[in-house]
C-alpha cells in the first residue's frame, strides 16, 4: 500500500485530491459460510488502516479526502443489507473521522447491482463535495444520515421478563448494572449472571436484598 501511495503522489506531485477505497465484500444473499464473511470484514479493515498509516507516514502538506465505498450495508430504501460484510467498515470511517478530522472521513453505500444513475449521484457527490460524512445512493437518490422523530405507533412491545430465563448484564458489578439487575429481580427475573471487569465489591448487596 505504501509503494503504491507513493507511486500516486509521485505521478499527481502530491497534490491528491481524494482517495475512494472500494474494498471487496461479499453478497450475503449467495450461499455464504460465517469464514468468508469475517475474511471479507477483515481485509477491508487491515487494507483501510494501511492506507491510513501509508498517508499519515507521507507527511502531506494538504491530506486528500477518503471516501470509503461499500455495497448494500446500510439500510436504505429497496436495501436487503446483504453487504453486510462490510458494515464495520463504516464504524472505522467514524473512528477515522474523529481521530484524523484532516482526512473528512466519509462513507458511501452503493447498490449491490450498480446502475448508472448511482454511478452519476456518486461522481456528482466527490465532485461537489457537500461534506457529507454519511451517505446512501439508490437508484440515483441520494440518502444522508438524520436523526428523526420517532414514531409511537412503530414501538416495541412492552419487555416481558420470564421467570424461567436466563438474564446476562455486561458490566454488571457497576452501579448501573447492579441498578438494571435489581429491576429485573423486581420484575420476576430468577436467574441473572454479573459479569464484569472488575471483582465483586465486598459492600455489594444480595439483588434480592
Amino acid at each position: 500500500m505504501s509503494r503504491m501511495l507513493a507511486s500516486v503522489l509521485r505521478e499527481t506531485h502530491g497534490r491528491l485530491r481524494g482517495i475512494v477505497l472500494c474494498p471487496a465484500g461479499v453478497d450475503l444473499s449467495d450461499s455464504r459460510t460465517a469464514a468468508d464473511v469475517i475474511q471479507a470484514t477483515r481485509h477491508a479493515c487491515e487494507n483501510t488502516l494501511n492506507l491510513l498509516h501509508a498517508l499519515l507516514a507521507s507527511n502531506l502538506t494538504h491530506a486528500p479526502r477518503l471516501w470509503l465505498a461499500t455495497r448494500d450495508a446500510v439500510a436504505a430504501p429497496g436495501s436487503q443489507v446483504s453487504g453486510a460484510s462490510l458494515a464495520p467498515l463504516r464504524g472505522l470511517g467514524l473512528a477515522i473521522a474523529l481521530q484524523h478530522p484532516e482526512f473528512r472521513c466519509a462513507c458511501v453505500d452503493l447498490p449491490q447491482q450498480l446502475a448508472e444513475a448511482d454511478l452519476r449521484a456518486l461522481c456528482d457527490e466527490l465532485e461537489n463535495e457537500s461534506g457529507e460524512d454519511r451517505l446512501a445512493m439508490r437508484a440515483g437518490h441520494r440518502y444522508v444520515a438524520r436523526l428523526a422523530r420517532a414514531n409511537p405507533a412503530l414501538t416495541a412491545a412492552p419487555l416481558r421478563i420470564r421467570d424461567d430465563g436466563l438474564y446476562l448484564i455486561t458490566g454488571g458489578f457497576g452501579p448501573l448494572g447492579l441498578l438494571f439487575a435489581q429491576w429485573l429481580a423486581s420484575q420476576g427475573a430468577r436467574h441473572i449472571a454479573l459479569v464484569g471487569r472488575n471483582a465483586t465489591r465486598s459492600d455489594a448487596s444480595p439483588i434480592g436484598g
